[in-house]
């Protein structure tokens, strides 16, 4: 039995360029221009999306930031309406969307586990019934009769999570929030996903990493630019995302105009690969450094900062982050002025594999600054080097790394 149904869903908005200012005569111009329809820009964040969710089906919703993931949930749970199409759904719907979303601030956390099971249609008996579950899942026991507002992120997110995970909902939908939560208790929310979907539980969950993507998902729908672009088995779907994102090998971004990435202290110029003769490319050799080159502008020196570069596999494992905090040490100042910090990939570190390299920079104090581009490389084995790891001739198993490693020998009398 399908519990979801969706045809040609559209989600527009409507932007308006005209920035407005504080006097009187350029607000009674900004009314006129609001009225005036030229001055507005129509924007689909969804357009024409189809699907369906069968009785028991984990759903995984995947696409670049902006691509839509998170309006078709908002959607469906309800929190903002459709512009056209039609959804029809069947059971009771729990969401986790946002940090602290269906909490009112002011009630402690007991109080807001009995109003979420409220809105859910839950009865208080049904509650009580669930009521240890969720304080154990949550691990907030100490501080129940304390007001949500008083909670950390960490602490809401955790009994969110137990909440929609264990008032039995017949469909649950769970955002990329689980990336806010520490490393545990991410791995603790999949194995609960886990077993709810071993219960036939329906889950649609939106995720950046491929890897919980497959391990809980059946099937999968990729979102670009509020379209569905692949739909169908979760391999294949993956495959198909990862594979044309890596077609294109961009070994080199530029930060310019649409892609500007700057904020009140620095700003980002580009990012490229090259080896190290200065040549920018995509492809190298297992047998050669990879250098990676961030280019950037330090606008103010009242702020330390700190750029970061993440190595990421085709699936969205990561593989490793580094900062160049190791050449410049972590709090100190840089002077105003053009930089570029260099990043060497050491040769036989990787196997032959295709990475994705990300780029952050984080300011201290303020919100850290975020390429949603990576640049993809592709490093092969150019030269027959199999016999070099040990003396034999190998197939080596489908790691990540391959380091060239140095072994000494001694007999021991």
């Amino acid at each position: 039995m399908k519990v979801i149904e969706v045809q040609n869903l559209c989600k527009k908005y409507i932007i308006d360029s005209y920035k407005s200012k504080v006097s009187a005569q350029t607000q009674k111009k900004s009314w006129n221009l609001f009225l005036n329809r030229k001055n507005k820009e129509q924007f689909y964040a969804l357009k024409d999306v189809s699907f369906d969710v069968k009785e028991g089906e984990v759903l995984g919703i995947i696409g670049k930031n902006g691509s839509g993931k998170s309006t078709v949930l908002k959607v469906l749970s309800k929190i903002t309406t459709p512009t056209s199409g039609t959804i029809v759904t069947r059971g009771r719907i729990a969401s986790l969307l946002e940090v602290g979303t269906g909490f009112h601030e002011e009630l402690t956390g007991k109080e807001n586990i009995f109003l979420n099971g409220a809105i859910l249609g839950m009865k208080s008996h049904e509650i009580k019934k669930q009521f240890d579950e969720i304080i154990d899942f949550s691990g907030v026991e100490k501080f129940l009769n304390v007001p949500i507002k008083r909670y950390s992120s960490g602490m809401k997110l955790r009994l969110a999570f137990a909440i929609a995970a264990n008032l039995e909902p017949e469909i649950l939908i769970i955002d990329e929030v689980l990336a806010v939560g520490d490393v545990e208790f991410q791995k603790k929310c999949i194995k609960q996903m886990g077993s709810l979907k071993e219960t036939g539980r329906t889950i649609i969950f939106v995720s950046h990493n491929m890897s919980a993507i497959k391990a809980l998902c059946n099937r999968a729908l990729c979102l670009s630019k509020g379209t569905v672009v692949a739909s169908g088995n979760v391999n294949d779907v993956v495959d198909k995302y990862y594979l044309k994102k890596g077609i294109s090998n961009l070994y080199s971004i530029a930060f310019s105009g649409e892609n500007s990435l700057e904020n009140d202290f620095v700003k980002l110029i580009s990012i490229t690969a090259r080896d190290k003769n200065g040549y920018a490319k995509s492809s190298f050799a297992i047998q050669e450094d990879v250098i990676v080159d961030v280019e950037y502008l330090v606008k103010r020196n009242d702020r330390s900062i700190s750029i970061v570069l993440s190595a990421l596999s085709k699936d969205g494992t990561l593989i490793f982050k580094v900062l160049d905090c190791s050449v410049i040490r972590w709090g100190e100042k840089r002077e105003s002025g053009l930089y570029v910090s260099s990043c060497t990939i050491p040769k036989n570190f990787f196997n032959d594999i295709s990475i994705d390299v990300g780029l952050e920079v984080f300011v201290e104090g303020e919100m850290r600054l975020s390429s949603i581009d990576t640049i993809s490389l592709v490093l092969a084995d150019e030269v027959n080097d199999k016999d070099s790891r040990g003396g034999v001739m190998l197939d080596w198993p489908d790691s990540y790394l391959r380091p060239k490693l140095y072994w000494n020998i001694r007999k021991l009398d």
